[in-house]
């Protein structure tokens, strides 16, 4: 039931969402941000997307060990590149196009909960997964001991309701996310200055809150030096990418203050430990994902008090 529908989800990423954006981006001249898809075959076993080879234009994968800060604020460009075009449009359709599309109103906002997804079980089977192998991967007993008592208390309240775990549409500023910003889901080209990446896997977008994505980047993909050293200016970046895009393309100035943007980001770690949580027992298996470093930014990111929950527990 989660497979089909974050598939379908895609699919109107790249049938609807995605071509209003792009032809924002091709006015405005700015640096695309996903892939091309050329079209959608649909056959009796669902519906099959036509993309674009990204290999062929001499984009590749990068794995964690090759992840490094330079990557992290390739992609932190490109997302803020990704809103600008949303806020333009937003703005041009005079916010038009909320009620179908970039709103509270829109289908495709808040998408997790008007799917009727049951997060209930995934939660419940991985966060005993979570438990038995927290030890396998958390060294420090303090670390541990700060991860453990938090999340259970975490735990208590979402396994009544899984759905406060996720991030709720609620004031501006809002925007788009992709919703699985980890190192898994960039390809890049080029090095340094010249670096420029595209963002896949669009299963799980949505319209939500501004710079949600940040949160799961850091923590997924960033090394425990770096996420110490960069926690705080990523985001700044993010916005100062973002304004600079908006502004320069549209001689008018941004819609909202860094102040505002930057209130989000307790919201978007919040929304990172719920993602550790509830993928742990898919991806921490995995050879290419560096769990010790990912719990070393959770542990980081509890102790310096930088998430921000959606409720009290």
């Amino acid at each position: 039931l989660v497979s089909n529908h974050f598939c379908r989800t895609e699919v109107v990423f790249y049938g609807l969402t995605g071509p209003v954006l792009e032809r924002v981006m091709e006015q405005y001249n700015i640096e695309r941000v996903f892939p091309r898809a050329f079209g959608q075959k649909i056959s009796d076993k669902g519906t099959i997307l036509v993309m674009e080879d990204m290999t062929k234009q001499g984009f590749s994968l990068v794995d964690r060990k090759s992840f490094g800060i330079e990557q992290a604020y390739c992609v932190v460009r490109t997302l803020a590149r990704l809103q600008a075009a949303f806020w333009i449009a937003r703005v041009n359709f005079n916010y038009s196009l909320d009620s179908v599309l970039f709103g509270r109103e829109s289908p495709f906002s808040d998408g997790i909960r008007k799917s009727g997804v049951d997060l209930k079980e995934i939660l419940e089977q991985n966060t005993k997964y979570f438990f038995e192998n927290l030890h396998k991967h958390v060294p420090s007993h303090s670390d541990r001991e700060l991860i453990q008592e938090l999340v259970k208390k975490l735990i208590a309240t979402l396994v009544a309701d899984p759905m406060k775990g996720v991030p709720a549409f609620t004031d501006e500023p809002v925007g788009i996310s992709h919703g699985d910003l980890w190192f898994s889901n960039f390809m890049f080209k080029g090095d340094g200055g010249s670096m420029i990446c595209r963002l896949f896997d669009w299963q799980f977008w949505d319209v939500s809150v501004f710079g949600l994505d940040l949160g799961l980047l850091m923590i997924s993909s960033l090394s425990t030096e770096a996420m110490q050293e960069h926690v705080d200016k990523i985001p700044k970046e993010f916005y100062r990418t973002f304004k600079e895009i908006y502004e320069s393309k549209t001689g008018n100035p941004v819609p909202f203050s860094e102040e505002a943007a930057l209130g989000n980001m307790g919201h978007s770690l919040f929304s990172a430990l719920f993602w550790v949580i509830v993928t742990s027992g898919t991806l921490w298996e995995s050879a290419n994902v560096d769990v010790s470093s990912m719990l070393a930014n959770v542990a980081f990111a509890i102790r310096t008090k930088r998430i921000m929950f959606p409720f009290e527990f």
